[in-house]
């Protein structure tokens, strides 16, 4: 009996353990889904609220980039001198066509309007034009055109008199269909998660695509006031976009949403995206629908239940690992990827030797702002397509770094092997073709020799970068490889480097001038801005001492800067003093050239001192033609809408080609030394005749470089009207000899 009590008292323990079990069980079944859906909810509306502030700032940007691009219009309107408002009806029509959008109207300070419609209206009483004449840029609320039948957004901006007292003279009118308006910012990506539209300070839904029909209306407030349970939203969105506040809702209009609003920087509007609880709710049902899985294995049997969080753990490891080794923009391997899987690789492959190396874009950032970064990622895509494809041996990994950076594990027996490999990749790269654009795509090559596994993923990957660095710097250096002189070469550059730095920010680079005498009169007619580094310790030095390491660290872009503006501030003070000034031509480095925001800077520095169009220069050395003709065409037509007469420095060192001369339109010729050294023999004077005689037939002024002995100078006056710069005449001087050197003229 006692025996038979006990059983029973077992099996009663043992019926109340699997009960309190399967009720632990569900407890912690039901608090684990409530607990992730919590989580999983708040996450996703994260999301969504980073995405909306992100996607109100692109917006934001993009007004603020058309108003920008509407005031350059303008000021070039009146950049040579009075403009007549009465024959500009076929300006606005050019305007209307570059830009692409409905009508261009140019009006004139008293009102009268000129359109691109070839029409005359009086538009002194719209707000667009009373707006912009007092000096702000404007953007209307949606008009409704009657008589047209289609709605409208018009922007307008002052036109003032660069060349006076900076008087506002006019106003810059545009006008685009609503249509087009919103076409351009729609949101993009979210289309299967959700919709944003834009909502004027009424409560006006301005896209129509999203417009309630059903409703009779596109008023958001009137729409929500429909349903009670939506009042206290109502006024919350009221009381919100009062005070500009960010709206953060949930309501119900047949369907409940979420929905962010941030307030814009243009007419008060407000960039609302929405979405739907469904959406939310789709996702929680699949992760409640993975859970209950579990639980329902863990319910029917516990090792079952393990093994299968164990199986499922390791795939979704699998899983995150994958994403966090693929780069996303070309869909190669990453850094992280080569970091980790490297030396288990080297260690696996039966191949003796490894190298790692860096291909690197050259002049990348220029394609970007000349084509735009959508052609730029097509190059970007195309390049990673040329590597992938040149995968030959089992563990190789061809990667993208950043930007413009790839980088391939190599395989092979010999060195000369892989040599062949890499060129066959280079040519590959060199013959891509993008659509009818003719882009020539050179890329730099540095190459480590892997001889040690064990050296760390960081210090083999510096080191194939530094051989990168090198072989940028040398032109005629196809393939360049790491050696330990790199080292040392690096660490003595890194401390120029961070001098060169510490001189920038205490503002020691100077500007010197060499000035260029007529030959005929031996006046002065112009000078050359050269840069010279007044160091700390008393020394002043010449770009032959710091130039290179510039260049290569991009510091040279803030020293062009500082002798620019430097020569815009002499130039001012000169002026100030009456004395009469020459036009001063200013280097621009090579690096500085793969930057039209640089262009801009520059204008606005000479602007800053007021500098007369025609007293400042810019020149470019031959060289730079050489690398990429195409490219620098266009930088030179941004130079020239911008008032910068261009010299072409260095004629007959960078053996460009005649045609390559003629169509980049240089203003000024400067022939370099070499053509005079050359001048005692029969063929050097033949030269330098015959290129003297071409630059004045393709119209360029000439300048001829390095006059040094008087027996030049005799046989040079010749020749005419040219200009002559050497130590003949004089060597560069600083600032306060050029100002005693211009008040003799």
């Amino acid at each position: 009996m006692q025996s038979q009590a006990l059983r029973r008292k077992k099996g009663f323990n043992r019926i109340f353990l699997i009960l309190l079990y399967i009720l632990l069980v569900i407890i912690i079944w039901v608090l684990c889904v409530q607990y992730i859906n919590k989580n999983l909810k708040k996450q996703m509306l994260n999301s969504f609220n980073e995405l909306a502030v992100q996607k109100a700032a692109w917006l934001d940007n993009k007004m603020t980039t058309r108003l920008s691009l509407l005031e350059n219009i303008a000021d070039e309107l009146v950049e040579s001198g009075e403009f007549d408002f009465s024959n500009s009806t076929t300006i606005a029509e050019d305007i209307k066509q570059l830009l692409g959008l409905y009508e261009i109207t140019i009006v004139d300070g008293t009102g009268k309007g000129y359109s691109s419609d070839l029409e005359v209206y009086d538009l002194s009483d719209t707000k667009a034009f009373q707006t912009a004449i007092e000096g702000v840029p404007y953007v209307s609320e949606i008009i409704q055109e009657d008589s047209e039948n289609y709605e409208e957004v018009q922007y307008s901006v002052p036109i003032i008199d660069l060349q006076g007292d900076g008087e506002i003279i006019g106003v810059l009118m545009a006008t685009d269909v609503t249509e087009n308006f919103v076409q351009e910012f729609r949101l993009k990506g979210i289309e299967e998660q959700g919709y944003m539209y834009l909502l004027d300070s009424e409560g006006n839904i301005v896209d129509e695509n999203v417009k309630y029909e059903v409703y009779e209306t596109d008023n958001l407030l009137e729409i929500l006031q429909k349903y009670s349970s939506n009042e206290a939203v109502a006024k919350q969105i009221q009381n919100n976009v009062e005070n500009r506040e960010k709206i953060t809702i949930y309501y119900n209009t047949g369907e409940n949403q979420y929905a962010i609003g941030i307030p814009l920087k243009m007419n008060n509007w407000y960039m609302m995206m929405v979405i739907p609880e469904k959406i939310i709710n789709e996702q929680l049902v699949l992760s409640s629908y993975s859970i209950n899985i579990l639980f329902s294995f863990v319910f029917i049997l516990s090792v079952i239940m393990l093994l299968y969080i164990v199986i499922s753990q390791g795939k979704k490891h699998n899983y995150l690992k994958d994403v966090a080794y693929i780069d996303p923009v070309t869909g190669l391997y990453n850094k992280n990827y080569l970091k980790d899987n490297m030396e288990n690789n080297i260690l696996q492959a039966k191949r003796k030797n490894t190298a790692l190396v860096i291909y690197n874009i050259q002049k990348f950032k220029v394609f970007n702002e000349l084509y735009g970064t959508e052609i730029g990622n097509d190059i970007i895509h195309l390049v990673a397509k040329v590597l992938k494809s040149n995968i030959q041996h089992k563990g190789e990994i061809a990667l993208h770094g950043y930007a413009d950076e790839f980088a391939f594990l190599y395989f092979y027996n010999t060195k000369e092997e892989m040599e062949k490999r890499i060129r066959n990749c280079l040519k590959e790269i060199e013959r891509l073709v993008y659509s009818k654009l003719q882009i020539i795509i050179n890329v730099a090559v540095g190459i480590y020799e892997i001889e040690e596994v064990g050296y760390s993923f960081e210090r083999i990957y510096n080191f194939a970068n530094m051989a990168k660095n090198k072989n940028k710097e040398c032109s005629k250096e196809e393939l360049t490889y790491y050696s330990k002189e790199l080292v040392e070469l690096e660490l003595d550059r890194k401390r120029l480097e961070d001098s060169i730095r510490e001189g920038i920010q205490k503002k020691e680079f100077k500007a010197w001038f060499q000035p260029q005498f007529h030959c005929e009169t031996n006046k002065i007619v112009g000078c050359e801005a050269l840069a010279r580094w007044y160091t700390s310790d008393g020394r002043i030095l010449t770009p032959y001492h710091f130039i290179e390491v510039s260049e290569r660290s991009s510091l040279i872009y803030d020293i062009d800067q500082l002798i620019f503006e430097d020569v815009c501030k002499k130039i001012r003070e000169w002026l100030d003093m009456g004395i009469t000034c020459v036009p001063t031509s200013v280097n621009l480095s090579r690096v500085c050239l793969n930057s039209l925001d640089m262009l801009y800077e520059l204008k606005s520095i000479a602007d800053k001192y007021k500098i007369p169009k025609g007293l400042i220069q810019l020149e470019i050395t031959e060289s730079a033609i050489v690398e990429n003709e195409k490219v620098l065409k266009q930088v030179i037509q941004h130079m020239h809408n911008l008032g910068f007469d261009v010299l072409l420095d260095d004629f007959g060192v960078g053996y460009s080609s005649l045609m390559a001369i003629n169509s980049l339109q240089f203003d000024v010729l400067k022939i370099d030394k070499t053509f005079v050294d050359a001048i005692d023999t029969k063929n050097g004077k033949f030269i330098i005749e015959y290129t003297i005689n071409l630059g004045r037939q393709l119209g360029m002024n000439i300048i001829i470089e390095g006059v040094e002995t008087k027996e030049q100078y005799e046989y040079l006056k010749q020749f005419g009207d040219i200009s002559l710069q050497g130590y003949y005449f004089s060597r560069p001087v600083d600032s306060h000899t050029m100002e005693e050197m211009l008040e003799k003229m």
